[in-house]
């Protein structure tokens, strides 16, 4: 495990990471195969990460727990509220830098933004 990443479990109603205070994080995806996302992202220590379809940001902050403390992690959504796009950028740890384009992720625009911001 890298140094300050977090040791995930799954408590029967969601990830909970142990350091957390509040509701375990939701995250959409099938409980086995967020967790083999996980567990690939702690492996490969990636130093720039993208999620598309954002959605609530449970999957995003999983990521910011797994990632290496000097990612870049950058979420696209097609709608993003301005508050959530601020708290979005809060989720980071260490040095890490979050994130979040609003757009379409299939316009070349988009993808140019993206490639601007990795």
């Amino acid at each position: 495990m890298a140094p300050g990443a977090t040791m995930l479990t799954f408590d029967g109603q969601g990830l909970t990471d142990p350091r957390m205070t509040v509701a375990p994080v939701s995250a959409i995806q099938r409980r086995e195969e967020l967790l083999e996302l996980l567990r690939r992202v702690q492996a490969l220590q990636p130093q720039r990460l993208c999620e598309i379809g954002t959605s609530s940001g449970g999957t995003l902050y999983l990521l910011t727990r797994v990632a290496p403390e000097i990612a870049t992690i950058v979420s696209i959504d097609i709608s993003i509220p301005a508050h959530t796009g601020r708290a979005r950028t809060n989720l980071g740890r260490g040095a890490q830098s979050v994130r979040s384009l609003e757009g379409d992720s299939h316009d070349p625009a988009t993808v140019e933004r993206l490639r601007r911001e990795l």
